[in-house]
């Protein structure tokens, strides 16, 4: 769809291929720089990002192994994180399985959440004031150091951005849309937006959840489209676990405990 502003009165003004080029610019020139601070970088992982790349280990470990049709793999997949939900450790497999596991190729899923960031930001800012804007936000986010902080590490609070970003960008279409078939399609988007965003990390809940419930349309609050955003949101983020703090069984529980280190041996690596 494309990207369009409804600043003017008459016909809205899409975004054009340059504009769109100066995004993937501004995008590839801070892949660049930060690939580089990571070469250069030489620096021992914190204990958050230690624990959260033990994370993706196992699931990299556990995708490696997959089994597509068999149902009681699923389960064990879903539950072999018991405290932070899997998304972004499952998105940084991809990355480790073609360069190999470590903390340089677990970041890689930051290029790819940054593009997204990026892209959203300029479509909010085009959509509600203007071309300008949108490229001037793109150019805040991209050098601001609440997020070029993240950009570094591997953490779930980056990923968590993209996706409430993703719902509010869904949430301003959605409300702007006049049309049936435009408002279900965004009612379909936003409730996949919040589905994902509850699979990144449960502050999602309290970042965008209050928000959304409050910010609807009131012509289309009541109609299926509601119905239809909320079980979208919900097929994506229910999973078959039995709840937090069960233990995995089968092959990953081994995997699991051979593979997540202890903060004793952690904090002696640091001090090392």
């Amino acid at each position: 769809m494309a990207l369009s502003s409804r600043q003017d009165s008459g016909r809205p003004v899409e975004a054009g291929w340059p504009t769109l080029g100066l995004v993937g610019l501004i995008w590839l020139f801070t892949a660049i720089v930060e690939r580089f601070w990571l070469a250069l970088d030489r620096s021992i992982p914190g204990w958050d990002e230690t624990h959260h790349l033990t994370g993706s280990l196992n699931y990299l470990q556990a995708l490696q192994t997959a089994r597509w049709l068999d149902g009681d793999w699923w389960r064990e997949l879903w539950m072999l994180s018991s405290k932070n939900p899997p998304l972004t450790y499952i998105l940084a497999a991809p990355g480790q399985q073609l360069f190999g596991p470590g903390p340089d190729t677990a970041v890689l899923v930051n290029l790819l959440l940054s593009l997204i960031i990026f892209s959203l930001t300029y479509a909010c800012g085009h959509y509600l004031f203007g071309r300008r804007t949108g490229l001037w936000a793109v150019a805040i986010a991209a050098v601001i150091p609440g997020l070029y902080w993240f950009r570094l590490d591997y953490l779930l609070d980056y990923s968590l951005t993209a996706f409430v970003l993703a719902s509010f960008v869904s949430l301003t279409y959605w409300c702007d849309a006049q049309r049936p078939r435009q408002q279900w399609f965004w009612a379909v988007i936003l409730g996949l937006c919040v589905g994902l965003g509850f699979l990144t990390k449960q502050n999602y809940l309290f970042s965008s959840s209050p928000r959304c419930c409050g910010w609807r349309s009131p012509s289309f609050a009541s109609a299926p489209g509601d119905a239809l955003f909320k079980l979208s949101s919900v097929a994506v983020w229910r999973s078959p676990s039995a709840g937090p703090g069960t233990a995995p069984t089968g092959s990953f529980s081994s995997a699991r405990t051979a593979a997540a280190p202890t903060r004793a041996h952690s904090k002696k690596a640091i001090q090392h």
